[in-house]
């Protein structure tokens, strides 16, 4: 599968993933072949086909607007996570801080 980016694309993956292009057109591949997406709600969704791909990167949290093409990939823009919600937290790791964890550690001493 091939992978294009729009230069607004461009620009802001390296703003907000901070990761080089080939790495994120490397994640974006295999998460669209594995299926580890999400689609916008049909209020959201601005063209067909758009789907949402976690890029998060060493400069922060980020996603990838991709719409797919017949046998390649087109990155319209990378957006900060928060402006993209829907799914979101499925798509993520768990971040490691359990604060209920550090409230029963007492209790259960």
């Amino acid at each position: 599968m091939k992978v294009r980016w729009t230069e607004h694309a461009k620009e802001r993956a390296k703003e907000r993933s901070g990761h080089p292009l080939r790495r994120l057109a490397r994640r974006i591949v295999q998460a669209v072949r594995k299926g580890h997406f999400y689609e916008p709600s049909a209020k959201v969704r601005k063209v067909l086909g758009e789907v949402w791909v976690v890029v998060d990167g060493p400069r922060g949290k980020a996603t990838a607007v991709v719409q797919e093409l017949d046998n390649e990939l087109l990155v319209i823009t990378v957006r900060e996570s928060e402006t993209c919600q829907q799914g979101e937290i499925a798509l993520r790791g768990p971040t490691g801080y359990f604060p209920f964890k550090e409230l029963l550690q007492g209790v259960l001493l």
